[in-house]
């Protein structure tokens, strides 16, 4: 746990092999670009309370089961597609982003992982049916807006 230690980035946690839960709330984070390269194994991160805006470099933390990015500056729901991809994702926190306070947020995350959205848990509450529902007629909106 490394929490409000007002930490901009993380390094030489490469060698902690076995660490698979880290807490960094509170600090000064603004980008995750490389960090599979230090923590490639992590399984539980906890990042709210940070500067970050955008999620590039997150898609490769493959084994994240759960991420808390609550109280960061996310703004676009085109940010969580990098976190789309993760494969083993759970638990999701977004709450207290600007995207938070969108029309639809909830479904409009949910819309990013497709078929998994259902199985998603979005800010410590399960996606409703009609959450999903919504998130299917958004997604075949955006599909048909894509092709």
């Amino acid at each position: 746990i490394l929490d409000g230690n007002r930490l901009r980035n993380i390094a030489n946690l490469r060698q902690l092999v076995k660490l698979s839960y880290l807490s960094l709330n509170n600090n000064l984070i603004e980008d995750l670009t490389g960090w599979c390269m230090e923590i490639g194994n992590i399984q539980t991160l906890n990042l709210a309370g940070n500067k970050i805006s955008k999620l590039a470099g997150i898609a490769k933390l493959r084994s994240i089961k759960s991420l808390d990015l609550s109280c960061n500056l996310i703004t676009k729901f085109e940010e969580i597609d990098e976190l789309a991809g993760l494969p083993v994702l759970e638990v999701l926190g977004l709450n207290g982003n600007p995207l938070a306070l969108e029309v639809d947020y909830r479904a409009r995350v949910i819309t990013r992982f497709d078929e998994r959205g259902r199985d998603v848990i979005l800010d410590n509450e399960k996606c409703s049916q009609f959450e999903i529902d919504k998130a299917m007629v958004l997604s075949a909106l955006r599909k048909s807006k894509i092709g």
